[in-house]
């Protein structure tokens, strides 16, 4: 029997793979993601266990056979949710859930409200815990705040961007403090030197916070 190779597939689930399927696939390899059976049969185990394996990012054994690909930035709450199905989040995911208990993927950040609840298979990333009277202003990108934007802020707000905040020149650190601003970005957040103390202390960021020229 010639046996295939499967490769450069981002996510391959192979849970509804038979065994006898498995017996047809030699080599697996250049994958972000496979997905597998948690309570798969010795049968299938030892069909499996005859595949090679290479350049895998992230073997993921899973409960049921739902799941969902989710990108950027996305809010997870009890109702778009669902207590067996697991969410593969890749960027900044907003967890709101109350009674629900999502299973998680997570690969970037996670901004969890103090009072969800939730299982992780995997993180890859950074978890930050936020209170639950805390008001999250979400930008699926990029947020250019000025003094303007300051003052329209509710207090107690957290600014979480997709991509970049970008803090205007003209915003300083009493402004911010007095509205008790934080800030979580994907990538980076950018601002003057006169607040840059203020920033680093009260940011989340995927990469870096960066000092701007003045």
């Amino acid at each position: 029997m010639l046996r295939k190779t499967i490769k450069n597939i981002a996510l391959l689930d192979l849970q509804n793979f038979t065994a006898e399927a498995l017996r047809e696939i030699k080599k697996i390899e250049s994958c972000a993601m496979l997905l597998i059976p948690k309570n798969a049969s010795d049968e299938w185990k030892n069909a499996y266990a005859k595949i090679t394996i290479r350049n895998v990012a992230s073997i993921i054994e899973v409960s049921y056979s739902k799941y969902s690909v989710l990108n950027g930035m996305v809010t997870l709450n009890d109702k778009n949710v669902s207590d067996d199905c697991l969410y593969i989040v890749n960027g900044i995911v907003i967890l709101e859930t109350v009674e629900k208990i999502p299973d998680l993927c997570v690969n970037g950040l996670l901004l969890k409200r103090k009072k969800s609840r939730y299982e992780m298979t995997r993180m890859n990333g950074r978890s930050v815990e936020v209170e639950d009277n805390v008001v999250i202003k979400p930008y699926p990108n990029t947020i250019e705040i000025d003094g303007d934007t300051v003052r329209s802020f509710d207090y107690n707000t957290l600014v979480a961007a997709g991509n970049n905040v970008d803090i205007d020149n003209n915003v300083t650190e009493q402004m911010l403090s007095d509205k008790k601003i934080t800030f979580a970005a994907g990538n980076e957040v950018k601002c003057g030197k006169s607040i840059l103390g203020y920033v680093k202390v009260n940011s989340t960021v995927g990469n870096k916070i960066t000092e701007k020229n003045e």
